[in-house]
């Protein structure tokens, strides 16, 4: 029975330091950003976002939080100035800060009823 208590504390340990305070901050703020909320109003919930990326008429703004065993990212879609969706996404925290890992925007990612115009 000794044995398996000193499996339970490290998995437990892990479970609890997967987390930071931060990325559970940021993802209970996701809840606030509704589907066609403005870029002021997602601003007001999120912040400044750490990068911004255009394709057409849609943008994408990225969040994220350093986290103790990883990175947590959050990808806000607008269509013409409108949330029109959100993705997250965690990677492994390989960095000091997670805004120097800042991915490629992925718009394959972006939600399929988006038209995107090109003016």
């Amino acid at each position: 029975m000794k044995t398996s208590a000193k499996w339970l504390l490290p998995a437990g340990l892990g479970l609890l330091l997967s987390t930071s305070p931060a990325q559970a901050a940021l993802r209970d703020s996701l809840i606030s950003i509704r589907s066609g909320a403005s870029m002021d109003e997602v601003v007001a919930i999120l912040g400044t976002p750490g990068d911004r990326s255009f394709f057409g008429s849609a943008e994408a703004w990225q969040y994220c939080e350093t986290g103790f065993a990883n990175d947590f990212f959050v990808t806000v879609w607008f269509s013409n100035g409108q949330v029109a969706g959100l993705t997250t996404e965690n990677y492994a925290g390989n960095a000091i800060l997670c805004e120097n890992n800042f991915r490629a925007v992925d718009w394959g990612q972006l939600p399929a009823d988006v038209v995107i115009e090109f003016r």
